[in-house]
């Protein structure tokens, strides 16, 4: 058997990728390709697993880092706004730390008194009741105001609260109605 080739005029290229001696002319070399892609691969699994720590055998807790927990923070001061009613009366109680009973006032205020307190929502029962808003101010700068009316269901923490602010018997802002 004889085996016989054909004869092309042109010359057949197939495609290829560039050789290693054109990736070392444009400064590209293998070793820095390995490199790349062990660096995109390491990321990978990071990434995928996590930098955590194992947290040992089963039922077996390492020490865990201790967090102090932060104490609540302080009141500051307390304020309380009656308006409404059919007169249209305006007063605002302020009731600081150098006021007398500020101590029951905020005891009344603090952040776990107040734990889930919530004010009303929407309108009035009626045009001629008074509304109250009460805004409390700690001493992390933060502060929360509640808003109730007469003859609403109102918490039992704002109801103890706006007691305790009327029984210091704190004098109410100037107020043209009142003056």
């Amino acid at each position: 058997m004889r085996t016989v080739y054909a004869k092309c005029d042109h010359e057949v290229s197939q495609p290829r990728g560039p050789t290693l001696t054109e990736l070392a002319d444009r400064g590209v070399r293998r070793s820095d390709m390995r490199r790349l892609i062990t660096a995109v691969l390491a990321a990978a699994v990071l990434t995928l697993v996590g930098c955590g720590s194992d947290p040992g055998p089963a039922g077996i807790e390492g020490p865990r880092p201790t967090q102090t927990p932060r104490p609540p923070a302080s009141v500051d001061s307390v304020a309380m706004t009656q308006s409404g009613g059919f007169a249209g009366l305006r007063r605002t109680w302020h009731v600081g730390p150098t006021d007398p009973g500020h101590a029951a006032v905020f005891a009344a205020a603090s952040q776990q008194a107040l734990v889930g307190a919530k004010g009303s929502t929407g309108k009035a029962p009626c045009c001629d009741l008074f509304q109250y808003r009460l805004t409390v101010s700690y001493s992390d700068g933060g502060s929360e105001s509640f808003r109730f009316y007469d003859g609403a269901p109102t918490d039992p923490a704002l109801t103890r609260l706006a007691h305790a602010v009327l029984r210091t018997q704190p004098q109410p802002s100037d107020s043209p109605t009142l003056q």
